[in-house]
């Protein structure tokens, strides 16, 4: 049995709505409704949507951050969270109409080629920007990040 639990408190309006679920021995979380994050490079809009019903394990924060840093695994780091997540669970080679580019146009393509993990890491950085955390919040999560990139083998 599943059971799902009310989404986080202190969530920006324009927040995936994220919800823990209990099952035992896992700290999962599913997202509730389509999630678009946006976001513009060198001149160039992107998204990324993360669908329905993707389950992901959340924020991996040693528990020494939460009193260290004020970071916790839950709540307002749950956005930068389940996009990582998303670009993780499939190495950086994402599903097509999964990550996009708009052309001048505007006209959205698939992105070819795949996303590495230091970028992957400087979204989620640059998310926590976006939904509040502090520069000093964002540099200790980018660089907890950076520091465990060694377990995962991909670019």
């Amino acid at each position: 049995m599943i059971l799902f639990l009310p989404s986080a408190p202190g969530l920006p309006p324009n927040a995936p709505d994220i919800r823990p679920i209990l099952r035992a021995g896992t700290r999962d979380r599913v997202n509730v409704e389509l999630y678009r994050y946006g976001f513009v490079e060198n001149g160039t809009n992107y998204r990324i949507d993360i669908e329905e019903d993707f389950f992901h394990d959340g924020a991996s924060v040693p528990r020494l951050f939460w009193t260290l840093v004020g970071i916790t695994p839950g709540g307002k780091i749950e956005p930068a969270a389940v996009v990582h997540d998303k670009i993780h669970r499939h190495k950086g080679r994402m599903p097509r109409e999964c990550y996009m580019m708009q052309k001048p146009d505007g006209d959205w393509i698939n992105v070819p080629g795949m996303i590495t993990k230091l970028h992957a890491d400087k979204i989620f950085r640059d998310i926590m920007g976006k939904v509040g955390y502090s520069r000093t919040k964002q540099w200790a999560a980018y660089r907890g990040l950076r520091a465990a990139a060694w377990k995962h083998r991909w670019k």
